[in-house]
C-alpha cells in the first residue's frame, strides 16, 4: 500500500514501524540496499555480475530458510544506466514471485522532493512496472531522514537486519554506513557486506557536457564535485587498484575495550565489516580449549609456489583480515578456495609433492586441533599482526614440525571457506 506524502508525519512513521515489527516477528532477514547512485552509477557488465553471481544466490539461500525483506531509499530503476536502484529492480524481477506468499517482501522509504511515482499516490515501480511497498515521508521532519526508516533503532538493534553496499558508495551511503556502526549496541555484530563494482565509465563524457554547458556556477561546482566523486573508480570504500579503504573507521566513535570494528575479505569482490570481540589466544582459558578440542587434518591437494631467493611478495592471511611478507624461500599456496596464502614455514613436512603434476601437493599427515568460531574475534597472530576471523570460521592450533620453532605450537584462524579441505579425525 502506498503511503501518500500529504499523511501527517507521524502516521507514516507509525505505519512503518508497525510494518516491520510484524516482519521480525515472522523472522524475516532484513537487507537494506544501499550503493552507487547516478553520480557514480555501475558499469552494466560489473552489474550483471554482482546480481548472478552473489546477490540472488545469497538471497535464494536465505529465502530457503526464512522470509526476506529488501529495503532501499527509492532510487529509479534505468537500465540504461545501472545503479542501486537497477540493483534493487533485477531483484525484484527475479524474486517478484515470491512476494504473495510472503516469502519476499520489497520495502522502500523516498523522501517526498524525491518522490516520482507513475501516478499520484502510487507506490514506486521497478523498470517493468512492478511495485514496491512504498512509504513518503516528509523531508526534514525526521532526525536522519532516511536513516529514521531504513537503519531505525529497531532496525539496528534486530538480529536479522544486515546491509549491503554494491557499487560506487558516495557520500551519503558512507554516512549511512557510520551511523550505522556507530549506533551498534556495544559488543552486538555489525552487519554490513560492501561489494565492489566498477562506475559507469560512460557516465564520465555526460557529466563532462553538462560542465562544458554549464554556466551559473553553482551549478558549475556540482558538476565539478560529482567528478571529483568519480576519481575513485570503485566508490568511496575502494581504491582505484582494487584494495579497500578502511578509513571509514576514522569516523567511527564508539568507544568499546572490548571489540574492535575490522574489514575481513568474504570473496574477492566482497568485504564484510566485523565488531570482534578480542580474545587472547595464549590464555589459560584457550589452553583448556585446545586440550579438548576435535583434531583435523587436511584432505585435498593445494597449488603452490616458493618465493626466490632474494625476492619478496605481500600475501592475504587465510582470514582476509591482514597481510603478510613471503620472503625468499617462503612458499604461496592457493587454496582449495582459489585464494592465495603464506603456507606455513615447515611447508615440505605438511605437503608433498603429487608424481607428475608440477606445482599441486598434497596433504601429509598433519592433525590440528580446531575450535569453530559462534562470533567474530580478533586476536594478536603468530606473525606478530592482527588477525580478526568472522563468526563460522574456526581457531587451530597446530605443532611446528622443523625450524627453530620445532616441537613448539602455533595458534591462529582460518575462515569458514578455508576449512573446505579438512576432516576431524576419527
Amino acid at each position: 500500500m502506498a503511503t501518500s506524502p500529504g499523511q501527517a508525519a507521524r502516521d507514516i512513521a507509525t505505519a512503518w514501524d508497525m510494518h516491520l515489527r510484524t516482519l521480525m516477528r515472522q523472522g524475516s532477514q532484513i537487507i537494506a540496499l544501499r550503493g552507487a547512485g547516478s553520480t557514480g552509477g555501475i558499469d552494466a557488465q560489473a552489474a550483471t555480475h554482482v546480481l548472478d553471481n552473489l546477490l540472488v544466490p545469497r538471497i535464494t539461500a536465505i529465502t530457503a530458510a526464512q522470509p526476506v525483506v529488501i529495503m532501499y531509499d527509492g532510487d529509479p530503476d534505468d537500465t540504461g544506466k545501472p545503479d542501486i536502484g537497477f540493483i534493487a529492480g533485477r531483484l525484484l524481477d527475479h524474486f517478484g514471485d515470491q512476494i504473495a506468499s510472503g516469502r519476499v517482501t520489497f520495502l522502500t522509504a523516498q523522501a517526498d522532493n524525491w518522490y516520482y511515482p507513475p501516478e499520484p499516490g502510487s507506490n514506486l515501480v521497478n523498470a517493468i512496472g512492478r511495485p514496491f511497498d512504498t512509504y513518503v515521508f516528509p523531508r526534514g521532519q525526521y532526525p536522519g531522514d532516511h536513516n529514521r526508516f531504513t537503519q531505525s533503532d529497531n532496525l539496528v538493534g534486530y538480529a536479522g537486519y544486515s546491509q549491503i553496499y554494491v557499487g560506487a558508495a558516495g557520500l551519503l551511503a558512507g554516512a549511512q554506513m557510520v551511523d550505522y556502526c556507530n549506533r551498534v549496541p556495544a559488543g552486538q555484530p555489525v552487519r554490513v557486506t560492501i561489494i565492489r563494482a566498477m562506475i559507469n565509465r560512460a557516465l564520465d563524457a555526460e557529466i563532462g557536457e553538462k560542465l562544458a554547458a554549464a554556466v551559473e556556477q553553482a551549478k558549475r561546482e556540482k558538476l565539478e564535485a560529482q567528478l571529483a566523486q568519480r576519481e575513485r573508480h570503485f566508490g568511496l570504500h575502494w581504491r582505484n587498484d582494487g584494495a579497500f579503504d578502511p578509513s571509514f573507521r576514522e569516523e567511527i566513535v564508539r568507544v568499546d575495550d572490548t571489540h574492535e570494528i575490522v574489514v575481513l575479505w568474504k570473496t574477492t569482490d566482497e568485504v564484510e565489516i566485523a565488531n570482534c570481540r578480542r580474545i587472547d589466544l595464549n590464555s589459560p582459558a584457550y589452553d583448556q580449549l585446545f586440550a579438548s578440542a576435535t583434531k583435523y587434518v587436511k584432505t585435498e591437494p593445494v597449488r603452490a609456489r616458493q618465493i626466490p631467493m632474494g625476492q619478496s611478495e605481500e600475501v592475504p592471511v587465510k582470514s582476509g583480515a591482514t597481510t603478510d611478507t613471503a620472503r625468499g624461500g617462503d612458499w604461496v599456496i592457493t587454496s582449495v578456495s582459489g585464494e592465495e596464502y603464506k603456507g606455513p614455514s615447515d611447508f615440505l613436512e605438511v605437503y608433498e609433492p603429487v608424481p607428475g603434476m608440477p606445482g599441486t601437493y598434497r596433504p601429509r599427515f598433519d592433525p590440528r586441533e580446531m575450535i569453530r568460531l559462534e562470533e567474530d574475534v580478533i586476536f594478536r597472530a603468530p606473525w606478530g599482526e592482527d588477525q580478526a576471523v568472522s563468526k563460522g570460521g574456526y581457531l587451530m592450533q597446530r605443532t611446528i614440525r622443523s625450524g627453530p620453532n620445532a616441537g613448539t605450537t602455533e595458534r591462529y584462524g582460518i575462515a569458514e571457506k578455508d576449512a573446505a579441505d579438512m576432516a576431524p579425525l576419527t
